[in-house]
């Protein structure tokens, strides 16, 4: 059971709330924008899933499930090289601006796209990293848990050695997990930069996390999957969790404060969502219902959305508002993380 930090409206809750029937999920970013989160609700009747994987045979859970793990993602425009990566002027937030902005020119019912990927280019670890869209809420999330409610994400760096500033740093963090009486999770980021130099720029797109004793998180340990048949690329794909990227967070913090050091967020290779962002998906699984004939598990076949649902409502947004309204912190506008308003909207 989740702590109470991270509650949500269940589906029976939404439905007793004014509920606008939608027939068509063009327009459902602007709608969930501008309605009143604190009285009202949206059903779709229309799927937000891929309309080729839907089959009245196949519960649409299970479609979702495997459109989280196969779904298409947008690739980031990176170095292809280390030698590239040196002589590249851009830092990620720059590239990923770039390439998530491509979504505005795609109309908002025709995306589908659940995450962004990169690939490192240096160092014998060449798997693909993959970053789900709806694991940006969850973990923006669980560092404001973690920092209102559990004394913070720990972090302990060890930057000091020589390779530090060609292979990153490794930082020893551990973070609360949202389960009530589980321990925290003990990981091992490993190459983070953390020095200003010309090496940095090859270095994020290499970061990993490694668990300690107690193992990884369920969710990622069963979110492995093999590519469609066709694809003849690799199957093995780092899948970012919540939680490391809650840790990224928390050593954000620890070098920015304490250390007066901005490398670590400026060659942040991952997505952050605005205050306005935050605010669209606290909506989304607060305030909106799917209709569902594959099921029989709701009432009138009604139901909140699925986690790859949720990715693509975020793709959509960002497709609607642009990349530095949605997937972009900014401290002035958006003042500190921590303070985002993850609770159940009331009047």
């Amino acid at each position: 059971m989740k702590k109470s930090f991270f509650a949500e409206r269940s589906g029976k809750e939404i439905e007793e709330l004014e509920v606008k029937k939608l027939t068509r999920s063009r327009g459902l970013v602007e709608r969930l924008l501008t309605m009143d989160p604190t009285t009202q609700a949206l059903a779709l009747y229309q799927p937000l899933l891929p309309p080729a994987l839907l089959n009245r045979e196949v519960p649409q859970w299970e479609s979702a499930k495997k459109w989280l793990k196969h779904g298409t993602v947008i690739k980031a425009s990176q170095p292809q090289t280390q030698q590239e990566a040196y002589a590249c002027k851009d830092i990620p937030l720059a590239i990923r601006k770039r390439d998530l902005d491509k979504l505005q020119a795609q109309r908002e019912e025709k995306i589908f796209d659940v995450g962004y990927t990169w690939f490192p280019v240096q160092g014998p670890d060449r798997r693909t990293r993959k970053d789900l869209f709806c694991f940006v809420p969850e973990s923006m999330r669980l560092f404001a848990y973690a920092e209102m409610c559990a004394g913070g994400i720990q972090v302990t760096p060890y930057a000091d050695a020589r390779k530090v500033s060609k292979e990153g740093a490794r930082v020893i963090c551990t973070v609360p997990s949202r389960t009530k009486k589980q321990s925290r999770y003990t990981l091992e980021l490993v190459n983070v930069p953390t020095e200003g130099i010309t090496e940095r720029r090859a270095i994020p797109w290499g970061i990993r996390a490694e668990y300690g004793r107690a193992g990884e998180p369920t969710h990622k340990t069963f979110m492995f999957g093999y590519r469609w048949e066709h694809d003849n690329r690799s199957s093995d794909v780092y899948l970012f969790a919540p939680h490391e990227r809650a840790a990224y967070l928390g050593l954000i913090r620890e070098f920015w404060k304490n250390k007066n050091n901005l490398t670590p967020l400026e060659m942040n290779p991952f997505m952050l969502l605005s205050k306005q962002g935050a605010e669209f998906s606290r909506r989304a699984h607060n305030n909106l219902l799917i209709y569902d004939p594959t099921t029989n598990n709701f009432k009138g076949g009604l139901r909140k959305p699925y986690l790859a649902e949720h990715a693509i409502l975020l793709a959509r947004l960002c497709a609607s508002e642009g990349h530095d309204a949605t997937f972009y912190w900014d401290p002035e506008r958006d003042e500190k993380i921590k303070d985002y308003d993850w609770s159940i909207p009331r009047a």
